[in-house]
Formats: structure tokens, C-alpha cells, sequence
């Protein structure tokens, strides 16, 4: 049984995206203060569900607004990071496209068949034949040519930062003021914090993420009408579906072109993956999902069964399982608040676990500072020259999938998880797991294990 609470923050959310989407700006289809991806600790759409769900306070989201307001909004008055396009490759007529993530920066030819590890197996065929055009969402700037990659391809990249022209400062100006007076006439908020994310969702509309969203859209729409108007098809678009809002952007194109689009869930659940509340436009046609449990999850935060797919893996393999050492510490993605993390660490240290390694997440790394605690409490572990009661734990901390892949694949190990705090945004031992994971309470931390395999990654 899914606790109320659970079930009214879902609906709190939806309700509120829509609000602004349809009151304030459609455009803010694209906004990241309306992405309510919670992993990603006090980025905007963090911060504005943890707001509204009266999980923070009004002193620390106004400092996260006036931070925002003095540090990126005033900014994007004067300063720009360009978005590129660029097309590798030829017309011919192609059978699928897809949407991935790679790093450009390298020197090597990028091969994509190697590099995409969402789709790679799925589409192998149509490498070689090359019916597939991959779409590549860079975050760093490159000039790509013709002879590094390996197939035919559409690059959005992201420039460096450049000064405003006088012309485009007046549209900016001129976008924020109509926004402004939409949310002030039209929009209804149901109580003072619903206001305050209301004006803030608002300002976000003239934020750089939220206008290189739109140009995605304005090229990817431009490109598919000469598409269809030369091959009279769309091909269908595979997407590995983070509910970003560039992707929001691509399945809006898509959609005004009468394409089909399938999302296809890459990694594992969170423990409250809020950015995958159904949105109430430009949605994937289909999900893939490779995991029992996913239908029966995503309903709950308002998709159809009929929408969603059970698939084999396309990422994870029995012939590849993860690579992580033992007594181990594998910190979250995001780091930007791990106080309460540390002082659960602390105490869990001293009751008998093995730890010696930090594990830090690929993607973001570790701060100095962050990495001398930790390792002080690794140091003091070690010094105890006790008999440890466990000697294979892998403590995970935040909410990450790291537990999950590991319980999936096998991994003959002790899975502990320390939230990040105390809201159940961040804690595994909540309603939405218990038909699929045993706890067991050690202290602010849980032991985890599965009632069953293949509930989130069937191979």
C-alpha cells in the first residue's frame, strides 16, 4: 500500500508543472525548475519540489533564489552559451534515429557503436547498413569532421559563452516581461509557497539550459519538415528517457511531425524519481522498461500500463556485471549536502562494518573536502583492530541505483544505503519499495536485499 503521503506529493508536483506550462508559458515545457529530478541535490527542480513539499524551508529556497536571480538569471542578460548544430553524414532515408550522450572532447574517431551504451546492441544491424542517425547531445563544444565519427550523425553542442547583442537583450527582456505578466494575471497558486515557485519557474524561462531547449526544438522541427517533405516518413525516435528537458524538446518536434517516439529506461529507479511524474504533453508514445516492478512504479506517478514495455536490458549484461571492490563507500552524484550522510556514516563506522575504499560517482567526482572526511572515517575504522562483523558491505549513499544494480547482479556483498536526510525523497525504506525490497533498520541506515531478481534489471 503506497502511504498518502507518497501519493499527494505526486499529484502536488503534476498539478503545479501544469499550472505553469499552461498559465505562464508553454515554453516552460522546457524548464529545469520543472525537471523534479531529486537526485540532483538544490538544482532547480530539486529545489522547487523539495519547496513545495514543505521539505525545506522559505529561508533556505529564497537564499537558492536570490542566488539563482544575482549568479544565472542577471547573467543571461549579457551572456549566452550558444548552441551549435551541426549534420555529419548524408540525406539518405533512415529506418531509425536515435538521441545519445558523448563526450566529443577525445581525439580518437568516435566510434558509436562502441561509445552508445543505451542502444548500441539494439540497433547493430542498422550500423552497418546505416538506417540509423544517432542525434548526440554534447556539453562541451567541438568542430566535429566528417572523418571522426563513424556514422552519419546530428550534434547539439554547447558553445562557449558570448556577450549578448544589443537586439537580442531587448527580446530577452521582452520574453521575461510577457512571462511576468502571465504568471501575475493567470496564474491561480493555492498558497503563498506555490506563489513564490510560481515566480520563480517563471524567471527560469530566460535561462540559458531553458533557450538552447527551445533552439533544439526550433532545429530538430526544421530539420524533420525537410525530412518529410523529401522521404514523406519520419523515423520512429528511440530516446534513452531521463525526462530532460532537451529530450522534451526532441519528443516535441517529433510529435508536431507525426512521429513516433519510445523512451526507453536506462538505469535503475531512485529512491523518488520524481522527474518521471508524467508530464501532460510531449511524452514518449512508448516506455521500455527492464525491470518487473517499473509498470506497476510508473502507474503510481501517472503513466498507462498500455504505455509501458517490459524489455530485456539493453545496458546491463550477465556477461558484464559490475565492477565495484568491496568494503566500499560509493558516494551519490550529486554532493552538494552530505552532512547528514556523514553523521550516519559515522555511527554505522563503529558497529562492526569493514570500509576502505571511497568510491566517488564517474560523473561528478568528490570535493577535497568531502574526500579528507571521508577518508578520516575510513582511518578511523581501520584503527579499531576489531573483529568486523561485516567484512563485504557496499554502503551507498544518496539516491543513486548503485544498490539496485548491485542486488540485480549478484554481487555476493552486504547492501547498505544511508540517505542524504530524513524525507522519504531520499530513503529506499519507503512505500514505493516494499513489495520488491527487505529492509532491515540499522539505525538512520538500511540493510537492503530483494524479495526477487529481475524486479529492476531483467538480462
Amino acid at each position: 500500500m503506497i502511504d498518502t503521503e507518497i501519493i499527494n506529493s505526486i499529484e502536488k508536483l503534476s498539478s503545479f508543472r501544469n499550472k505553469c506550462i499552461d498559465f505562464i508559458n508553454e515554453e516552460l515545457i522546457f524548464s529545469d525548475s520543472l525537471w523534479f529530478a531529486t537526485w540532483s541535490k538544490n538544482s532547480s527542480g530539486d529545489m522547487v519540489a523539495r519547496y513545495l513539499l514543505k521539505e525545506i524551508s522559505f529561508r533556505t529556497f529564497f537564499l537558492f533564489f536570490l542566488k539563482k536571480i544575482i549568479f544565472n538569471y542577471l547573467r543571461c542578460f549579457f551572456f549566452r552559451r550558444e548552441l551549435s548544430f551541426s549534420r555529419i553524414g548524408n540525406n539518405a532515408k533512415k529506418k531509425y534515429i536515435y538521441q545519445t550522450w558523448i563526450d566529443l572532447n577525445q581525439n580518437e574517431k568516435i566510434n558509436l557503436a562502441g561509445k552508445d551504451k543505451y542502444f548500441s546492441n539494439f540497433f547493430s544491424e542498422h550500423y552497418e547498413t546505416n538506417t540509423a542517425l544517432s542525434i548526440i547531445i554534447a556539453s562541451t563544444p567541438k568542430q566535429v569532421k566528417q572523418n571522426e565519427l563513424n556514422q552519419d550523425s546530428i550534434i547539439l553542442s554547447v558553445g562557449n559563452l558570448r556577450c549578448v547583442g544589443l537586439s537580442a537583450f531587448f527580446i530577452i527582456l521582452k520574453q521575461l516581461f510577457y512571462t511576468l505578466i502571465n504568471f501575475l494575471v493567470r496564474f491561480k497558486a493555492s498558497n503563498f509557497n506555490e506563489f513564490f515557485c510560481g515566480l520563480f519557474v517563471a524567471l527560469n524561462v530566460i535561462d540559458i539550459r531553458q533557450n538552447n531547449s527551445v533552439k533544439i526544438y526550433r532545429h530538430i522541427n526544421s530539420f524533420l519538415k525537410s525530412y518529410l517533405k523529401e522521404h514523406n516518413m519520419v523515423p520512429d525516435l528511440f530516446l534513452p528517457y531521463e525526462a530532460q528537458p532537451e529530450q522534451t524538446a526532441l519528443i516535441k518536434a517529433w510529435q508536431k511531425n507525426g512521429g513516433k517516439v519510445t523512451g526507453y529506461i536506462h538505469s535503475t529507479m531512485l529512491t523518488f524519481p520524481g522527474h518521471y511524474i508524467k508530464p501532460h504533453k510531449y511524452f514518449p508514445d512508448q516506455l521500455w522498461v527492464h525491470g518487473t516492478s517499473y509498470k506497476k512504479i510508473l502507474t503510481i506517478f501517472g503513466w498507462k500500463e498500455a504505455e509501458i514495455k517490459e524489455i530485456k536490458s539493453l545496458r546491463y549484461s550477465s556477461l558484464a556485471p559490475i565492477n565495484i571492490e568491496l568494503s566500499t563507500i560509493a558516494l551519490p552524484y550529486s554532493t552538494a549536502d552530505l552532512n547528514y550522510s556523514i553523521y550516519v556514516l559515522k555511527k554505522l563506522s563503529k558497529t562492526g562494518i569493514k570500509l576502505r575504499h571511497i568510491r566517488p560517482h564517474p560523473l561528478t567526482g568528490i570535493s577535497r573536502r568531502d574526500f579528507k572526511q571521508f577518508n578520516n572515517i575510513i582511518k578511523e575504522n581501520i584503527s579499531t583492530k576489531e573483529d568486523y562483523k561485516i567484512q563485504n558491505a557496499i554502503v551507498c549513499i544518496g539516491p543513486a541505483s548503485l544498490p539496485l544494480e548491485v542486488l540485480e547482479q549478484k554481487v555476493y556483498c552486504t547492501v547498505i544505503h544511508i540517505p542524504i536526510s530524513r524525507s522519504f525523497m531520499d530513503r529506499f525504506d519507503n512505500s514505493l519499495w516494499d513489495d520488491y525490497i527487505e529492509f532491515i533498520k540499522l539505525d538512520e541506515a538500511v540493510r537492503m536485499s530483494l524479495k526477487a531478481n529481475g524486479a529492476f534489471i531483467c538480462v
